[in-house]
């Protein structure tokens, strides 16, 4: 091919132009923030167990978008919904990839997850089959899995209410591993489940901050497990082994029930069955899609909705008032001679708003999942460059005075209309996340919610503990951050039946 001279003025022009736009955009103001160290940054300013508590009083000096480096690289946090909002969702296309991790996705192998994957063809494909499965219309079909797990629930919690951690857990491994894989879930130490608990665990400590030095020093994953001071490759070892396992053990214990024609319908056997009808036989990536696919539903839906139902349970014993008017109208509406159901909510209302108030209260995930800038951008004049790690704080959203009013007390009442007043902004808008990596389980979180937290409550009375001298105990309340969640402490209360009548809607065994 022939290059003539003006082709190469024409190139030449646009590299000189590119480079001065960019060097333009980099002279540019940068976002606030506090001022950092040499090479450390902000390290030592993030070396702190509640960041999102942190970054939401920065917020009172530097606005509500805040501005960090460590060791060069840029880091965001938003505060403000607003701004989340055209930054994570108006300009999507450039703010949905996600940072890589060197522990979690090179070392450990969970690259499969489509939380952690980078946005593309490959994320498309993968959220595509979840997306769909979790639309409102399809997850009916499992209805019936839902309301058999919360009589499970309510008969654990009937039978030993202390052990109420426990029984939680239980109810939702039980409900997510058989919508996931048609597997039923008898004991709380099924190994499925328990190899899916301690894979959480692993993905919970590899995602706190500097938890491991090869994140912020990538070249230390080429050392030996032998050498001295790498003994995070021992663990890195064990973390690939448990994500490969939850990968695919669960999926082949599906594929083989599949093909032997005993499977239980389920997310992986539709998506196995859609594939067989096409070819006659699996092909490499259906199986790896499938096989991801089914993974993903489970790690990611067990966690959150676990620690609302926990904050429910606290919240009942802190807020009696609350309990009490939500035992009114489930009274009331409902009655004593059946369980509330998903088509009883807009006749809930008060119960549907305290819902509401469980996610906002304890907000489960306070920083959500980080986003990651695509390519260079501006925002309100400030150079955002490309590569740039992105929080939306949820805990700061949550705590916003002027959307919610004592926003640390537990008071549903903020979310039922009234006369000449604006109905404060629904946290599901943002706890769930933003843009194009808004959860796709949303709508089955929230029910799932619904219907344990009012059944839960049509049935027992949840208050403070007694001690054995008939005095009140006051339940000790702390929260435990373990990488990107948070839970509430387990913390003595007492869960006992309404009445004969309450105890007498449990089904028995």
């Amino acid at each position: 091919m022939k290059i003539s001279l003006t082709d190469c003025v024409v190139v030449a022009t646009a590299y000189f132009l590119h480079r001065r736009l960019r060097e333009n955009k980099r002279n540019s103001k940068q976002l606030p923030g506090p001022p950092g160290y040499p090479i450390v940054g902000n390290m030592f300013d993030t070396m702190t167990s509640e960041l999102w508590e942190t970054a939401r009083k920065w917020g009172d000096r530097y606005g509500g978008i805040i501005n960090l480096k460590i060791f060069g690289q840029s880091y965001v946090i938003i505060n403000s919904y607003e701004i989340a909002v055209d930054i994570l969702d108006k300009q999507s296309l450039n703010t949905s990839d996600r940072p890589n991790s060197v522990m979690v996705d090179e070392l450990q192998g969970w690259s499969w997850m489509l939380a952690n994957m980078s946005y593309g063809e490959e994320w498309k494909r993968l959220r595509a089959p979840v997306q769909k499965f979790f639309e409102p219309s399809n997850m009916v079909q499992f209805e019936h899995v839902l309301k058999n797990e919360v009589q499970k629930l309510l008969r654990s919690l009937l039978r030993s209410p202390e052990d109420y951690e426990n029984h939680i857990g239980a109810a939702m491994a039980s409900f997510i591993m058989m919508v996931t894989y048609g597997r039923e879930v008898k004991s709380s130490d099924d190994p499925f489940v328990l190899r899916a608990r301690e894979g959480i665990e692993i993905l919970s400590i590899a995602n706190r901050r500097g938890a491991y030095l090869v994140d912020l020093i990538p070249w230390l994953k080429y050392i030996p497990s032998w050498f001295p001071g790498a003994g995070f490759q021992t663990v890195a070892k064990h973390g690939a082994q448990i994500s490969r396992d939850i990968r695919y053990v669960p999926y082949n214990d599906v594929k083989q029930r599949f093909l032997s024609g005993t499977v239980v319908q389920s997310f992986v056997s539709q998506l196995l069955e859609g594939s067989m009808e096409s070819a006659s036989t699996l092909s490499e990536q259906d199986e790896e899609t499938i096989s991801a696919a089914g993974g993903v539903c489970y790690i990611a839906g067990a966690d959150t909705t676990f620690s609302a139902i926990e904050s429910l349970l606290l919240a009942m014993v802190l807020f009696p008032d609350v309990q009490a008017r939500a035992h009114e109208e489930l009274d009331r509406v409902v009655g004593n001679d059946r369980l509330p159901e998903l088509t009883d909510r807009d006749q809930l209302p008060y119960c549907s708003a305290l819902c509401k108030e469980i996610l906002r209260w304890n907000t489960v995930t306070p920083l959500g999942l980080p986003h990651a800038t695509h390519k260079d951008d501006m925002y309100a004049g400030c150079f955002v460059q490309a590569g740039t790690i992105i929080f939306a704080n949820h805990w700061a959203m949550s705590r916003d005075p002027v959307e919610y009013k004592d926003p640390e007390v537990f008071n549903p009442e903020r979310f039922l209309p009234k006369a000449g007043q604006r109905v404060p902004r629904d946290p599901g808008k943002f706890v769930f996340g933003f843009g194009r990596r808004i959860c796709p389980g949303k709508a089955s979180a929230e029910n799932t919610i619904f219907l344990m937290a009012t059944q839960i409550l049509a049935v027992f009375n949840i208050s403070k503990a007694v001690n054995d001298d008939g005095t009140l105990m006051e339940p000790v309340v702390k929260f435990s951050s373990e990488g990107i969640s948070r839970h509430p402490e387990k913390f003595a209360c007492s869960i006992k039946p309404r009445s004969k009548e309450a105890a007498g809607l449990i089904a028995v065994d």
